[in-house]
């Protein structure tokens, strides 16, 4: 059975976008984190603070890996599972019927060509 659009869904939907734009905001963040600790080297607040504020959001984007685990865990123990199109939603990927569907090409002579 697959779910379309239950509660459960909606909050790990919430869980799954949190994520993603959090991890994604965690590189950007660490990145920049390091000119400034080679600018700042020798200011010792400066470096605490960010040390300090990249451990707290390490620490958030770990809860949220929690919340996930929660969340697709109480799905499964109910026999249940996120659709495609869920997925596709949470992951910002057309849905498949905006594509076109992948042809598949057979060389002369190859094996299940009829001729």
């Amino acid at each position: 059975m697959a779910t379309q659009g239950g509660r459960g869904d909606r909050f790990l939907r919430v869980v799954l976008r949190l994520d993603q734009a959090g991890s994604a905001a965690f590189i950007v963040v660490a990145l920049a984190a390091v000119p400034a600790f080679m600018w700042f080297g020798s200011v010792r607040l400066v470096l605490w603070t960010l040390g300090v504020a990249l451990m707290a959001y390490a620490l958030a984007l770990g809860l949220l890996g929690v919340l996930m685990a929660f969340g697709l865990t109480r799905l499964a123990s109910r026999n249940d599972q996120l659709t495609a199109q869920v997925w596709r939603s949470i992951l910002s990927y057309p849905a498949s019927a905006d594509r076109p569907a992948p042809t598949a090409r057979r060389r002369p002579g190859s094996p299940g060509e009829r001729g």
